[in-house]
């Protein structure tokens, strides 16, 4: 499942070593969505908005590789947001 090269997740490849574009990583998150059996219903009802926001996010900083530290920012942000009333556990 995992080695020192790469860890995979119901299908998806993460190379830690390899850049990965946020662009290309989120679809194929959605797949490897479908590939468990999540209907497509539900991947546009309660994933689609989650992945634009986290590519907004990441225009918003001019960065379009994945990046750990950014991602820990965002989590950060969402949970102050939600802690704060200003978004809801559905957006």
């Amino acid at each position: 499942m995992a080695n020192s090269n790469s860890d995979s997740i119901s299908g998806v490849v993460f190379m830690n070593e390899k850049i990965m574009d946020i662009n290309q990583l989120i679809p194929q998150i959605m797949d490897a969505l479908r590939n468990l059996g999540v209907t497509e219903r539900s991947i546009w009802r309660n994933h689609h908005d989650l992945y634009l926001s986290i590519s907004k996010f990441y225009r918003s900083h001019g960065v379009n590789q994945y990046s750990v530290e950014l991602m820990a920012d965002y989590t950060c942000i969402n949970e102050k947001k939600f802690k704060d009333g200003e978004i809801t556990q559905n957006r």
